[in-house]
């Protein structure tokens, strides 16, 4: 009869579990499984290590001592396995490791023990242990991971009263010492059968736990006549130990001098590299400039394009929102948000209130969320579709997933050799979300190859021009978002998706400013022979049609194909000196939406006064001290890098402030920077000269009286801001004022509310898309442009027209 093999699995941590969950739960492993739950796990890993176990119809021992062989002990005893392994977070038996053991046992009917090698993989070193012989074991350390992959026969075990409940580590060590002393042979099985993930930081906490030390004492003292008797085969095996580890020591030391070289030369003062490292000639490097992904640096590039994916869909990070690891982006980017969940596998992250394994997740309700957010996610677990379906399974039916995928990225060796799998391309993600959401799934790729190489070469973004990350190549992308909605419940997790015909596609463009003068952090200023070349292609390859006939004939499906509407947004002056009079020799109607704050006045919006105090021309100190909402900051600008730097930080930090704060942050800055001041060219229209443009035919929208992100205020606050707009243009112009433009893109349920009620038809976000039958009148999506190269743009109009 063949020997039953099972497994007990010591449950402290949750991170790692989940390939032991895989592994064992595979349709080959034929294991009989035992989880033992120790009493400082989680709570919130309990659920999903519960649910796991009733679905694949495992043992579960609540255990109440907190000692690995109390806990061993208690599992086997429930056991009905003739062959045990003990494993732990990080342990991953082979698809064979069964039928091995079973062979293995008939080979050798007299043995304790069954030793067999074990593949030891640690931040992308990966290196084979073999057992040896197992009548000698002095030649292990205590922690030595071929101790791991041992198969003890259970009744031998518990015959000799199991592993020692009181000891805190070594407890393999010590029972294979006892066994030795007692007479009981093993057998070495030379392939290797387990696979050891070793968190490098939980394995220098273990050898540096004073409590783990003792135990190997210990256990040296109770068996020193064992150990004594192979004397020579312990300092045999210590000596080759040494010399294999001192050669990894200089090899290690010569990789750390060639780093600190790398860093001595990105040390250098700011003032002595060029503004844009990535914009010369590649490096004839073998190796980034960081490995830490830019952080060091500044931060990574990707990030950049993730924040400005999810502000784009930031109107969609609202009611009960999940997010993995920690939720900085549901409170940077969300409003209306009821209830922020956090998860991950890693019952040490103190900011996860779920503990689960995103393929498979039952311990987690359906149709749960409004939002989730799964940036740079997916790309690490091995099943990206059932990530995926999961996702869809936990929206409420009207759910809005938002994910990045990196189309380019080193490999994440922070997760083991088996922790980095996949890269996307835009058509990749389009095919990886179909089965789950069909056709209501909208894609967008950010970066070009210049950005990618930056990317890998482990440059920030102060390392490279505002210009180079907001060029989009189709061809070279460095990542792709993807925003994915649940568009109804369904039965079955396969079946599909039951959406209207496609519908003609209509597209609302939005620009800013037309013009090539004046610092441009934001990359909003088209330069205006682009900007003719754009308007030209428009009128000749596509329908421009006004706002309303736009929107209505989506409404209707009745849209003429390729229709475009042309909007810009916040009346720049240079709206009328130089967009409209190119609008008007193509005869294309176009809207303008415009804030109403200081109309009578030379008004300068406050981030181009930002940008102008820090990045424009005119002199300046070195050194900058200044009062934020969170804190004083100090900062170096004596270069434009480091202005640069500090212009982010510095628009980040007050974007979202309401408008006193902002204005007492930019008179520091006055003060600070007394002689330089925006130029004129930058300015908004005039009451006079908004009169004169509508006059001529541009249609007026509103657009709030001071532009702040209005989920943030409250409900009359958001009234007052877009009914009191409509008043000032209204009173301005003559005529109605019916379309609306939310400031940055931001709405919620209540600005859509105070839009419809303040007279609005239809109200205009920031989603890059076309629009749809089905869409709201109140949060028609708009498609910004920012690319001035004409094939970049022509190729990017064509994708959202095809999409």
């Amino acid at each position: 009869m063949s020997a039953r093999v099972g497994a007990v699995v010591i449950c402290r941590r949750s991170a790692p579990l989940a390939r032991i969950v895989d592994r064992l739960a595979a349709p080959d492993a034929r294991i009989g499984v035992t989880l033992a739950l120790a009493p400082e796990l989680d709570p919130r890993s309990r659920p999903w290590l519960r649910a796991a176990a009733a679905a694949h119809e495992w043992q579960v021992v609540e255990c109440a001592e907190p000692h690995p062989g109390a806990m061993a002990n208690a599992a086997l005893a429930v056991s009905d396995a003739d062959w045990v392994f003990l494993l732990e977070a990080g342990d991953v038996l082979a698809s064979d490791a069964a039928s091995a053991v079973a062979a293995a046992a008939l080979a050798a009917p007299s043995a304790a023990f069954l030793a067999g090698g074990t593949r030891l993989v640690c931040h992308g070193v990966d290196e084979t242990v073999e057992s040896g012989d197992p009548s000698q074991p002095a030649a292990y350390d205590p922690a030595h991971p071929a101790l791991r992959s041992i198969c003890w026969r259970r009744e031998t075990v518990l015959s000799h009263g199991g592993f020692d409940a009181r000891l805190p580590a070594a407890i393999r060590y010590e029972l294979w010492l006892r066994l030795l002393g007692a007479g009981h042979p093993g057998a070495v099985v030379r392939a290797p059968w387990l696979t050891v993930h070793v968190d490098a930081g939980a394995f220098v906490d273990e050898l540096n736990d004073p409590a783990a030390a003792d135990a190997a004492r210990e256990a040296v003292r109770r068996h020193r006549t064992v150990l004594v008797s192979h004397l020579a085969d312990v300092l045999e095996a210590r000596a080759a130990r040494v010399e294999q580890l001192g050669n990894r020591h200089a090899a290690a030391l010569a990789r750390n001098e060639h780093a600190r070289g790398v860093l001595a030369a990105a040390s250098r003062p700011p003032d002595a590299r060029p503004p844009s490292p990535a914009s010369r000639v590649l490096p004839r490097r073998l190796t980034p400039r960081s490995r830490d992904w830019g952080y060091e640096r500044g931060g990574p590039i990707d990030c950049v394009y993730i924040r400005r994916f999810l502000a784009q869909h930031a109107a969609d990070i609202r009611g009960v929102v999940l997010e993995v690891q920690e939720d900085d982006y549901t409170r940077q980017f969300g409003s209306d948000v009821t209830r922020a969940d956090v998860v991950d596998l890693d019952d040490r992250n103190p900011r996860a209130t779920l503990i689960t394994d995103l393929r498979s997740a039952p311990n987690l309700s359906a149709d749960t969320y409004d939002c989730i957010i799964l940036t740079q996610t997916a790309h690490v677990i091995d099943d990206m579709p059932a990530v995926i379906a999961q996702c869809w399974r936990l929206l409420r039916p009207g759910g809005v997933l938002l994910a990045t995928f990196p189309c380019a990225s080193r490999i994440c060796l922070e997760y083991g050799r088996d922790g980095d799998f996949w890269r996307l391309t835009p058509d990749g993600a389009r095919r990886l979300m179909r089965d789950a959401f069909g056709d209501a799934v909208s894609i967008e790729a950010f970066g070009n190859i210049m950005a990618t190489t930056a990317f890998l070469l482990g440059l920030s973004p102060v390392e490279v021009r505002e210009e180079e990350l907001a060029f989009r190549d189709p061809y070279n992308p460095t990542l792709v978002g993807v925003r994915a909605v649940k568009t109804s419940a369904r039965e079955g997790a396969g079946a599909p998706v039951v959406l209207p015909a496609r519908e003609d596609a209509g597209l609302v463009l939005l620009y800013h400013r037309v013009a090539a003068d004046g610092p441009d952090p934001h990359g909003i200023a088209m330069p205006p022979e682009a900007f003719e070349a754009q308007m030209a292609w428009l009128n000749a390859r596509c329908a421009v049609l006004p706002l309303a006939e736009l929107a209505d004939g989506a409404a209707a499906r009745r849209l003429p194909p390729r229709a475009v509407a042309i909007t810009l947004d916040d009346g720049y002056v240079d709206t009328l000196e130089r967009a409209w009079p190119v609008l008007e020799a193509y005869g294309l109607p176009a809207t303008c939406f415009v804030m109403t704050e200081g109309l009578d006045d030379v008004h300068v919006f406050w981030w181009d006064e930002l940008a102008a105090l820090l990045l424009g021309d005119g002199e300046r100190p070195d050194r900058l001290e200044i009062a934020l909402p969170d804190r004083t900051w100090r900062f170096d600008t004596a270069s434009r890098g480091e202005r640069l730097l500090a212009h982010g930080i510095l628009y980040d930090a007050i974007v979202r402030e309401p408008v006193p704060v902002r204005e007492r942050v930019l008179e520091q800055l006055r003060r600070w920077a007394p002689r330089v001041h925006p130029g004129a060219a930058c300015r908004r229209m005039s009451g006079a000269e908004l009169r004169t443009a509508s006059a001529r035919g541009l249609a007026i929208g509103a657009h709030t009286v001071r532009h702040p992100q209005l989920p943030r205020l409250d409900a009359a606050a958001k009234r007052d801001e877009i009914a009191g707009s409509a008043r000032e243009l209204e009173r301005l112009t003559g005529g109605p004022v019916r379309h609306f433009a939310y400031p940055f893109g931001a709405v919620d349920a209540e600005s859509a509310a105070a839009a419809r009620d303040a007279g609005m038809t239809l109200a205009l976000t920031c989603e890059p898309r076309r629009l749809r039958s089905t869409d709201d009148r109140m949060k028609l999506p708009r498609l910004e442009v920012r690319d001035s190269r004409f094939d970049r743009f022509q190729a990017r109009i064509e994708e959202a027209l095809a999409s």
